[in-house]
């Protein structure tokens, strides 16, 4: 029996009845025909864009963040930071307005896309009505419709900032056809054009309103908590004052003030002095911990041992050298000049004393180095000079917290009137000071509500309505479709001209 001709390539195909329709149809078509059915589908899918699809419109609007100086965080600097916790109180909370880790673009691409702000436009462009009374309908609509991007070329970005913004509003008018038969539409062209540009400034304008407001209501809130805490400290110094004027004027012939003056300061200073040498021993012994650790136990005991034997020296010499700087801090206090000769005879006996020690600490390095290991010798030379700093610094605060408690026991020693009148004195002091500290917070919170007045940023370009729509494109779904029908009628054509040949493996022979 005769083989069964073959079919040609490319023509095994499923036999249905579409196919052999399409299959007819492209048996008869010619080249012209397809390029006229590819033109001619081109027109349907561009006359259904043209009125069938919504239109949209999109408007735009540019804004500038503002770069000025802060000038009042430079003020803010320079406030006095000594008031105590109240004026560290009002110093946190008028803080710098508007800081925070997040960027001002990062805060307005927030708010662009908040509830708030939606429901806001939706409220003053009556949307729900367009939207046939449905709001939420009208706000997710909006979520779409408006967006944002930074301002310039690509992603301009300065200092890890945009240094603007643009927000874009897009409206859809309904379809053209709807239009010529009278149906409902939200919009017509002319209105969405308008309504977009509206959009677009209504948004710039939203954010300009939310983030001064804002900024005023926490600077008030700063300015109200200083005016408070201002004037509860004018109560309290005038109340100190007065209970002072009472008691001098009951106690005529005591006169405390020189004694209270001389007590006062000397434990301020002694306190000073006592504190100083605190951290001065605290460093040293963090110190000695870090040396410990890089030389030999041996070299460590012996150190110590060493400068142990010399702690009666530098006890004297740091018991006169406390002495001789106490007295120094007082003549100074005392209003005497730098060249007034008991300053100059007291700062050369300051410089003979710490020179003493010196030479106390070379001492000890010479004994403690001699034979010591050369590789060890920097390390213990180091570590001799913080054991004595340390010693010195331990009996300099002992020294000086001895001297402090015999000063408060001469100080409780004074009649009780004497006594009060130191209280209320140091009381006085701490409250004018404390006063004066918020005074000048006081007029940096009023400067910083008065610039809050001013936006965060300038509006670079109103949204103004646009020319032309946006989309969708009638000439781009139009050529897509004209590319698309010629590429896949042309295609079947060949495929049955035998031009293109599917590949496809044939069965092998009977033999």
């Amino acid at each position: 029996m005769a083989p069964e001709a073959s079919e040609p390539a490319g023509t095994k195909l499923r036999d249905t009845a579409p196919v052999r329709l399409a299959c007819c149809l492209l048996d008869r078509l010619s080249w012209l025909a397809i390029v006229g059915l590819s033109f001619a589908g081109a027109i349907v899918v561009g006359a259904f864009v043209y009125l069938c699809m919504p239109i949209n419109f999109t408007s735009q609007a540019s804004i500038l963040f503002n770069d000025q100086p802060d000038v009042i965080a430079s003020l803010q600097l320079l406030a006095p930071s000594n008031g105590g916790s109240d004026v560290r109180s009002a110093a946190s909370a008028l803080g710098m307005l508007g800081g925070g880790g997040a960027s001002m673009s990062q805060r307005l691409e927030e708010l662009v896309h908040s509830r708030r702000l939606r429901r806001d436009i939706v409220e003053r462009f009556r949307l729900a009505e367009r939207y046939h009374g449905n709001t939420k309908a009208a706000e997710e609509a909006l979520k779409d419709a408006i967006d944002t991007r930074p301002l310039g070329k690509g992603s301009l970005l300065i200092m890890g900032a945009s240094v603007g913004m643009v927000v874009s509003a897009t409206c859809q008018a309904g379809p053209r056809l709807a239009i010529m038969l009278r149906r409902p539409v939200p919009y017509r062209p002319e209105e969405a054009r308008k309504i977009s540009a509206d959009l677009a400034n209504e948004v710039v304008n939203f954010l300009d309103r939310f983030t001064t407001e804002s900024s005023i209501q926490q600077a008030r809130k700063a300015r109200d908590f200083v005016e408070k805490r201002t004037k509860t400290a004018e109560a309290d110094l005038a109340r100190t004052e007065s209970r002072l004027l009472a008691l001098q004027r009951q106690y005529r012939i005591l006169t405390p003030e020189a004694k209270v003056e001389e007590l006062s300061d000397e434990v301020k200073t002694l306190t000073e002095l006592e504190a100083q040498a605190r951290v001065q021993a605290s460093n040293s012994a963090e110190s000695l911990r870090v040396l410990r650790r890089q030389l030999p136990r041996e070299a460590t005991t012996r150190i110590e041992q060493t400068v142990t034997a010399r702690n009666p020296l530098i006890l004297q010499i740091e018991t006169e050298l406390i002495g001789l700087q106490a007295r120094l801090q007082d003549e100074t206090a005392g209003g005497k000049l730098e060249t007034h000769p008991d300053i100059v005879t007291l700062r050369q006996a300051v410089q003979a004393k710490q020179a003493q020690l010196r030479s106390v600490t070379r001492e000890v390095q010479e004994t403690v180095t001699r034979g010591m290991n050369p590789v060890h010798e920097e390390l213990a030379v180091q570590m001799v000079g913080q054991v004595v700093q340390l010693a010195g610094a331990e009996a300099g605060a002992q020294l000086a917290a001895t001297r402090v408690a015999q000063a408060e026991a001469r100080m409780s020693n004074l009649p009780p009137v004497a006594r009060d009148y130191i209280h209320l004195e140091r009381q006085a002091q701490l409250q004018g000071d404390l006063l004066g500290a918020l005074q000048k917070r006081l007029e940096i919170a009023r400067l910083e509500e008065q610039r809050e007045n001013s936006g965060k940023f300038q509006v670079l370009d109103a949204a103004e309505p646009p020319l032309r729509k946006t989309g969708p494109s009638t000439s781009k779904a139009a050529l897509v479709a004209f590319v698309g029908l010629l590429f896949v009628l042309g295609l079947g054509r060949a495929m049955r001209l035998g031009w293109i040949a599917l590949a496809e493996a044939e069965a092998p022979a009977d033999e």
